[in-house]
This record gives structure tokens, sequence and C-alpha cells, in this order.
């Protein structure tokens, strides 16, 4: 597995923008883009806990592709 990934959200949580990550990667700013915006959304989840997000929030979730497994960690709770 890459950790590419992983590269790019530190850049992000450091502070380096799309346009430069996209230059430093040489991946489509569009790609970038929206990995900024789903990692952007996890922040999102992280202020909220499993009993009191709403419903329509968690199922943004689901649509941008977190796992059970990824909001049981991000909550800190199970998958069930």
């Amino acid at each position: 597995m890459t950790l590419r990934i992983f590269y790019i959200k530190t850049a992000f949580k450091l502070g380096i923008g799309v346009d430069e990550v996209s230059s430093l990667t040489k991946i489509d700013k569009w790609f970038i883009h929206n990995m900024k915006e789903i990692f952007d959304f996890e922040e999102e989840l992280k202020k909220f806990d499993i009993k009191t997000i709403e419903p329509d929030l968690l199922k943004k979730a689901k649509v941008y592709g977190f796992s059970d497994c990824q909001l049981a960690k991000i909550f800190n709770s199970t998958e069930d």
C-alpha cells in the first residue's frame, strides 16, 4: 500500500493548499480538491459523538465512502 495519501493528508493539516499539493504530487487538481473535501469532512465529523451526530451527516459520511470501521474510529465507538 502506498503511503502517498497519508502524506497528502498531512500536507493539508500543515496548511499546504490544493494547488501546491497538486504541483508537488503531479496528481490532477480535481482529485486533490476532492481528497481535501473528504479530509475536511472527516475533521468536521470529529466534532461529534456517535450519540449526537445528525442522521443526515452520518448519511453524508457513507456517501463520501467512510466505512463503518472508519466511523467507529472517528467516534471512539464500535462498528455496531
